[in-house]
């Protein structure tokens, strides 16, 4: 099981050094009898740090088909591995069904938190800000789809070039 961490975390997320025991996901896997693979994205943590401008979901999904590959022959003197799924926090789940979905080399996907959880996209935050999914007051006067921000709405161009 190849495990990728979120947009905002490290390989940590996955091998938590507090109270391994209890909190840490890739010791239990290991303990259940997984082999696990806990990589850092690429320009976070441990891993490489291209030029920016190639750190994108197609280039991730890239390094991760070459893991895969590297695991299906053998990787570091290791035997083969004839199964491999490969694991996402957030972000990196994306990444993972781009990568299955290309390349179509892996035997399975495991997803964890895709989307936010329905119960704290309803309404403004403890801390009394609205998640960007909340249709804000000044949205709903304005008579712009919810979904959109205002500053987009109000702009004739596309933030983004694929955006049309």
């Amino acid at each position: 099981m190849v495990l990728l961490p979120g947009s905002n975390y490290n390989h940590t997320y996955w091998d938590f050094p507090y109270v391994p025991q209890t909190y840490n996901f890739r010791r239990a896997m290991n303990a259940a009898g997984y082999a696990t693979l806990v990589v850092d994205r690429l320009g976070i943590g441990a891993s490489s740090r291209p030029p920016s401008m190639l750190v994108t979901a197609t280039g991730s999904a890239q390094a991760l088909h070459e893991i895969v590959q590297a695991l299906r022959r053998g990787l570091a003197g290791a035997q083969p591995f004839a199964k491999v799924i490969i694991g996402g926090h957030s972000l990196s789940s994306g990444i993972d069904v781009l990568e299955a979905s290309t390349y179509h080399d892996v035997d399975g996907v495991f997803a964890d938190r895709v989307l936010p959880r329905p119960e704290r996209s309803r309404g403004p935050r403890r801390d009394g800000h609205l998640p960007a999914s909340h249709p804000g007051p000044s949205i709903r006067r304005e008579g712009i789809r919810s979904g959109l921000s205002s500053d987009a709405a109000r702009n004739s161009r596309p933030r983004f070039p694929c955006a049309r």
